[in-house]
């Protein structure tokens, strides 16, 4: 694996010799070439200006290969934003975490960073970039937005395309989210809040305060769904929006579940569905090209069509919250204001705090969530668990009520004497 000199070539001379003459690359672009095979035997010739970085380069790109490391210089060539597409076509993903991860791409990275070669962007620039979308979005959505970057470029690495992730070095400060005390709504807000939503959709706050199930989960609810004998409700579906269009999908994490159903929720259903009887609807399943599911909706639009969280949170939910104080009356003609953290989720958390304040173990709490992992679970709702301080008291006394030996008792030695050698 040579160091040539592309300004000159050797010319063999009629009588054998050898002479060194100018070639027609002389005193154009740069002189020293650096001659190797990649590990998939093509041959490579980066230039150089000088001969001892052509040398050291070869000695790198040597070292690289034998270690099994080596990345192709021309490689990381490729566009941030075109490789970023190609990553997001072939990834693992549903079509509604691809469609979301794609739009916070093009959103918040790609007007900054998509233009720029994979190979050329340093850390430096990510922690700009990362100032920059600081001073505009919350850190949440800059946390996970960096994330999904930093997927980009691990997958780049990972195909040999770059050498390292520039999101993972020493210098790139990711953004710290704040773990905030999820505050539970009591029932009475709970109730009044029902009471102020109109009265095609009034139920729909008892699964979801009931029964701990998600928004889009008490949307796509069906009559099937609920058993009332056995006391149980199956959560099989949701509705949700995949490039602009709504479909039914599986619940979060891809597994249905069972939740047990309190007295109380199975009334305000069975009211409800005597009121407004359930409404086939069909739906394409997972993605807009997806096969057509129908399903025998339990809560449904004053026109019979489906409900979707965009109408939903922005003409009823909203609404109902200032009409119970829970959020400001806007001025006249203005918009009520964002309510991030007082939305339908709520009703979860204030499922609950109910649940663990009866004992309800964090495993099971998890499970009727839908939670994969209890410990994330636990990690939410631990400061809503009731005080162990009296049940741990109360445990001991208990088992110790019947066979605490009097304090005041002598002494008893196996010989029958006490310490001092007298028989009590």
């Amino acid at each position: 694996m040579p160091v040539v000199d592309t300004w000159h070539k050797t010319v063999k001379q009629p009588d054998g010799s050898k002479v060194e003459e100018r070639s027609a690359a002389y005193g154009r672009g740069k002189r020293w070439a650096a001659r190797y095979r990649d590990d998939n035997g093509n041959q490579k010739s980066p230039k150089f200006k000088t001969k001892a970085a052509a040398e050291a380069h070869l000695k790198r790109a040597e070292g690289d290969l034998q270690r099994g490391q080596y990345v192709d210089p021309k490689a990381g060539d490729v566009k941030l934003r075109d490789f970023a597409e190609e990553v997001l076509s072939n990834a693992s993903l549903d079509e509604s975490s691809r469609d979301e991860m794609r739009r916070r791409l093009r959103r918040h990275v790609f007007p900054e960073l998509g233009g720029k070669a994979m190979r050329a962007v340093r850390p430096s620039m990510v922690q700009a970039w990362l100032r920059g979308r600081l001073d505009q979005l919350g850190e949440q959505t800059v946390k996970t937005v960096f994330q999904n970057l930093s997927m980009v470029f691990q997958v780049a690495v990972d195909d040999e395309i770059i050498g390292r992730n520039p999101c993972r070095s020493g210098s790139v400060k990711a953004p710290t989210v704040p773990r905030r005390k999820v505050e539970p709504w009591s029932v009475e807000r709970v109730a009044a809040i029902m009471t102020a939503l109109p009265s095609y959709c009034r139920a729909v706050v008892a699964p979801g305060a009931g029964c701990g199930m998600r928004q889009g989960e008490v949307f796509g609810l069906a009559a099937d769904d609920v058993e009332f004998l056995h006391r149980n409700v199956i959560v099989r579906r949701q509705i949700k929006m995949v490039r602009n269009r709504w479909v039914f999908a599986p619940p979060k994490g891809g597994k249905e579940r069972d939740v047990p159903l309190p007295r109380h929720v199975a009334d305000v259903l069975s009211q409800h569905i005597a009121d407004r009887p359930p409404v086939e609807v069909t739906l394409p399943w997972r993605e807009p090209g997806g096969s057509p599911v129908t399903a025998r909706l339990i809560f449904t639009t004053r026109r019979g069509k489906h409900l979707n969280k965009t109408t939903f949170n922005a003409y009823v939910w909203k609404p109902a919250l200032v009409e119970v104080g829970v959020l400001p009356r806007p001025a006249e003609g203005q918009r009520i204001p964002a309510a991030h953290d007082k939305g339908f989720h709520q009703l979860r958390h204030h499922y609950a705090s109910l649940t663990l304040d009866e004992g309800v173990s964090i495993r099971a709490l998890a499970e009727y969530l839908g939670h994969s992992d209890p410990g994330f679970t636990l990690r939410t709702y631990a400061h809503m668990m009731p005080s162990s301080d009296g049940r741990a008291r109360d445990a001991i006394d208990r088992a110790w009520s019947a066979n605490t030996p009097p304090a005041s008792a002598p002494d008893v030695r196996p010989d029958g004497t006490d310490g001092g050698g007298h028989t009590p």
